[in-house]
């Protein structure tokens, strides 16, 4: 395998939780623009999956430098509350992006998905930019916890698009998010944390993964206890049921921690359905109603973080 196509397997075991990947070039690319990372202390754990995009190296370039600089914010700000951490090291890592790619001309238009998780204090907090995907498999269902920022789902919220129609939308590649791309960036963080529980598995993992496995599979492999097999399996999965690109799942998995009283975890694809079904009633009703309404993944409001590096352009 060529040097810009291997990507190290990941299997690392704290005292209360244990971090896994695999991540591969798949079938069919020539080149791996997926990363995954991690960094750890004795307070914080963060995890990251970066998808990259963009000529033939500014992917590959980009998703590495997301995941780098964001350790490197981690580390120098740990004092922060960690859903600030996250979105301000993200913001960080994609000022980082357009300054290298305005100093080099070549790589202009480079960018990358992110997705991660702080774990903190037996609870995660998660954010995402993107169409790179966090779920939680507990108690075996596999629960998803980001919408895609993609044209598609814009277009569904509006009434444009059906439900059925989502997965197989021709419009399905574009994102209206990403790190580099454009000046301005707003990055999505979940304010509510979720309380962990002993058994849980984070699983983030690029489109390459999530579009060629269905839950059920997801379920079946990733809950074998032997997780860096699982995560491999899972990958490879993927590969055999036809991806035709990068493909990456990383793991955090809770080894202890006390049950919390409520267990309670919502899949935002329920949230997001109804608002689909929502607008197209109104559609159909011919509404003059004009607002706008954000989605929220739970009664709690959407942290954005707004990254406008200015002294750039």
């Amino acid at each position: 395998m060529n040097a810009r196509g291997e990507v190290p397997p990941i299997a690392e075991v704290f005292d209360d939780h244990q971090i896994y990947s695999a991540c591969e070039v798949g079938n069919v690319r020539e080149e791996n623009q997926d990363f995954v990372g991690f960094f750890h202390t004795p307070q914080k754990t963060l995890l990251i999956v970066a998808d990259g995009m963009g000529g033939h190296s500014g992917g590959f370039e980009a998703s590495r430098m997301a995941v780098k600089e964001m350790g490197v914010f981690f580390n120098a700000n740990l004092d922060l509350p960690p859903e600030d951490l996250l979105g301000q090291s993200i913001a960080h890592a994609h000022e980082s992006i357009i300054e290298f790619a305005q100093k080099n001309p070549n790589f202009e238009g480079m960018g990358t998905t992110i997705v991660a998780l702080i774990l903190c204090d037996n609870k995660v907090w998660i954010a995402h930019v993107g169409d790179s995907r966090i779920h939680l498999l507990r108690d075996g269902k596999f629960i998803q916890l980001t919408i895609d920022h993609s044209c598609v789902n814009t277009l569904a919220r509006m009434g444009e698009i059906d439900i059925q129609d989502l997965d197989n939308h021709p419009f399905g590649h574009l994102l209206e998010r990403s790190l580099g791309v454009e000046a301005s960036l707003e990055v999505e963080v979940r304010s509510a944390p979720i309380s962990v529980k002993q058994g849980d598995r984070f699983i983030l993992s690029s489109d390459g993964f999530w579009q060629s496995c269905q839950d059920k599979d997801a379920i079946r492999i990733l809950s074998n206890d032997n997780h860096a097999e699982a995560v491999q399996e899972a990958l490879n999965h993927a590969l055999d049921e036809g991806s035709r690109d990068n493909v990456t799942v990383g793991m955090l998995f809770i080894s202890t921690a006390e049950t919390p009283e409520d267990s309670t975890v919502v899949d935002v694809r329920d949230a997001f359905f109804a608002q689909i079904r929502q607008a197209q009633s109104r559609k159909a009703e011919q509404s003059n109603d004009t607002d706008e309404f954000l989605f929220s993944p739970s009664t709690e409001e959407v942290f954005v973080y707004k990254a406008t590096p200015s002294r750039f352009g």
